[in-house]
């Protein structure tokens, strides 16, 4: 390929309008926001999923114990109300003066605390409730219940008096409520819950479980909280019992999925750099074979011009040998023997003959000679097409000829003087081409075969059919300058009726439009289907047969056929 710097003078190399950096971090960026979209996406729902599965979890505890206390334990807290107590209506100063929010939530509870201190007949009660067997088994039974729930922290009862919240169990409210840095003595009974959740409420109105849609948080810490209805024997509502579920419980089990996520945007990010490397270096890849491709596109246009002119001056050339190499064609037709020849060459003799050329000047070549009481038939192929071969052709039959008429009668002298004329030749020449080529003389029923090419196919009139290879009896012609100790002879006899068939390998070798060959053995039963027939008769079906496998397909080689068939005297 050309160099930017063999490049025309108007070529400007093209240039991407970000550049390919700048492509390669628009892309990282697009790759990076959409894993990240990606994972965010999974995360939520990943989260909405456990936290659907763990307020279902929920629900479901809180409604079994709620269960759990219906009936007598219901009634039970039936005597947590003002009259049961026979509280008088000014024994709550302190908590009336407090503002009954979650804000003042630690003021609440210090007041409760106070009040306990100062009112016997209350801390009394809840004293003989608290040592009551009745509320122990409750009490055990809802703290059983606590450490038996996966991730629960809290387990209790609630009633509502008035339009206040107050503990009707609370096994678990332990802390520095009144904030004086000691654990508080936690009241169990009726301790006001002045910080409690709307699903506390929806749920006694509704008689139905709630649990909070999202985490809430208290003076004890954040939770997702669940309170069911409970009922007295009557089947009035009575409270509500609630269970809690510390976060921290959740976050716990949101750990791997958070891990794994941050793990993929990890990953994401390095595959983001990694694309955004990819892109840059295939850019910068793609502009410079862009640019490479105008030079070369010009240089070709260029390149073109001067082939145009080239093609323009060719023209007349093309013309000029077009017309050489039909004038070499015609000369290779001429000098085939006549049909008078192939009558008159023997009387014991049948020959019929046919070359049908391919598109190019071939190098097939055949003769029949007479001499005297003498049958001599030559067959051979030059190696390739065009006008070389045409003339290898055209001196091998010169030569062929010149010698029997100088009276060289033997195929073993013959063979070896055609070849040293020819090798020299086609070295004067210049080209590469060299033939096989066969000789055979018939007298009177003896055949005499030498020198090689293809098969010599003999059928005899009962129909068995004989192949002789002729490989170890010569050489090439022309490729090397001395065949003499190569050259042999077979011999073989025809009787009346015997047919002896010459062929070139453009016959075995032609091609159907398959692409599969004719072969020698459809050749084989053609002729002996044929053998009572004349050789002109079998000449015609040959080559019917050969034209009707080809089909459309175009004659890449010379075909030449040779029938030569023994009749009575």
């Amino acid at each position: 390929m050309s160099s930017p710097d063999s490049a025309p003078a108007n070529l400007k190399q093209s240039r991407l309008r970000l550049g390919p950096l700048g492509e390669a971090l628009l892309f990282m960026i697009l790759v990076a926001i959409a894993i990240w979209i990606s994972l965010t996406v999974i995360y939520s729902l990943s989260n909405r999923a456990m936290e659907g599965e763990i307020k279902a979890g929920l629900s479901r505890q809180v409604s079994v114990v709620a269960r759990m206390l219906d009936g007598e334990l219901g009634d039970l807290h039936r005597q947590f109300t003002p009259e049961k107590l026979a509280l008088a209506p000014d024994s709550l100063p302190r908590l009336a003066a407090i503002k009954f929010s979650r804000e003042n939530a630690a003021a609440v509870y210090t007041g409760w605390t106070a009040r306990l201190a100062q009112d016997n007949e209350l801390r009394e009660w809840r004293d003989s409730m608290l040592a009551s067997p009745a509320y122990t088994d409750w009490a055990g039974r809802m703290e059983r219940v606590r450490l038996a729930a996966q991730d629960t922290r809290y387990a209790y009862t609630n009633v509502r008096i008035g339009e206040r919240i107050y503990f009707g169990a609370n096994m678990t409210l332990q802390g520095d409520v009144d904030g004086d840095g000691k654990i508080d003595d936690a009241p169990s009974l009726l301790c006001p819950y002045p910080d409690h959740e709307a699903a506390l409420i929806k749920a006694l109105d509704t008689k139905t479980t709630q649990v909070t849609p999202h985490p809430y948080t208290d003076i004890w810490g954040t939770y997702y909280g669940g309170y069911a209805p409970f009922y007295d024997s009557a089947g009035n509502v009575v409270g509500t019992v609630g269970m809690d579920l510390e976060l921290s419980s959740f976050k716990a089990r949101m750990l791997p999925i958070t891990r794994a996520v941050y793990i993929s945007m990890g990953v994401g990010l390095a595959l983001a750099l990694f694309c955004g490397a990819l892109v840059y270096f295939s850019r910068v890849r793609i502009a410079r074979i862009t640019y490479q491709l105008e030079v070369d596109r010009l240089l070709l246009a260029n390149a073109n011009a001067e082939i145009k002119d080239l093609n323009q001056q060719l023209k007349g050339e093309n013309i000029r040998m077009g017309a050489e190499l039909d004038v070499t064609r015609r000369l290779q037709m001429l000098t085939l023997p006549k049909e008078e020849e192939l009558r008159d060459a023997a009387d014991q003799l049948q020959i019929a003959a046919i070359v049908k050329p391919a598109n190019e000047v071939g190098g097939d070549y055949y003769d029949v000679i007479r001499d005297k009481n003498n049958v001599r038939i030559a067959i051979g192929d030059v190696t390739g097409h065009g006008l070389e071969s045409g003339m290898v052709m055209l001196m091998a039959q010169t030569a062929m000829r010149t010698l029997i008429d100088a009276g060289i009668k033997e195929p073993t002298a013959v063979l070896p003087a055609v070849n040293r004329t020819l090798y020299r030749q086609i070295a004067r020449i210049g080209c590469d081409r060299n033939m096989t080529l066969a000789l055979i003389d018939y007298h009177n029923g003896q055949v005499t075969v030498c020198g090689q090419h293809e098969e010599l196919i003999v059928v005899r009139a009962n129909g068995e059919v004989e192949r002789v290879d002729t490989c170890a009896l010569g050489f090439y012609v022309g490729m090397i300058e001395h065949i003499d100790d190569m050259v042999a002879t077979a011999e073989l006899q025809l009787q009346p009726g015997d047919l002896l068939v010459l062929y070139t390998d453009g016959i075995p070798e032609a091609a159907a439009p398959d692409g599969s060959l004719y072969g020698l053995d459809r050749l084989c039963n053609i002729v002996r289907d044929a053998r009572t027939q004349s050789a002109q008769q079998i000449k015609d079906l040959v080559i019917s047969d050969v034209e009707s496998y080809i089909g459309t397909q175009t004659i890449f080689d010379d075909i030449t056929l040779v029938i030569c068939k023994r009749i009575e005297a």
